[in-house]
């Protein structure tokens, strides 16, 4: 990493369906309202605020791929990737950064 992360950064609480899945577009308008009407200067969603290690395998691979077709600012954004799984960790990560998010939030391993 070349450049700190600075400001208000808000750990974003992930919204979910009666169905107990995700809802993937009300995280999107709701971290989009953080950062503009919120005053943030960005959101970690998916991090252990957000539930993340609650939220499916496929819907975290998924999310980052939906920030950026929102074009969502990959600078404003920090996902939570961490696993009790390594490999679904690197997996997590890749797919942040494939998106064009290379910041990410990883907890060590708790188990």
């Amino acid at each position: 990493m070349s450049k700190a992360i600075r400001g208000i950064y808000a750990a974003a609480v992930s919204p979910f369906g009666e169905d107990g899945a995700l809802d993937a577009d009300k995280l999107i308008a709701y971290c989009k309202h953080l950062v503009t009407d919120g005053g943030c200067d960005g959101v970690a969603p998916t991090g252990t605020t957000g539930e993340g290690n609650s939220i499916g395998y496929r819907d975290r691979m998924a999310l980052p791929g939906a920030f950026a077709e929102t074009g969502f600012d990959p600078n404003r954004v920090i996902f939570g990737t961490g696993s009790c799984a390594t490999s679904d960790a690197v997996d997590l990560t890749s797919a942040a950064v494939a998106a064009g998010f290379c910041n990410v939030l990883v907890l060590p391993p708790f188990y």
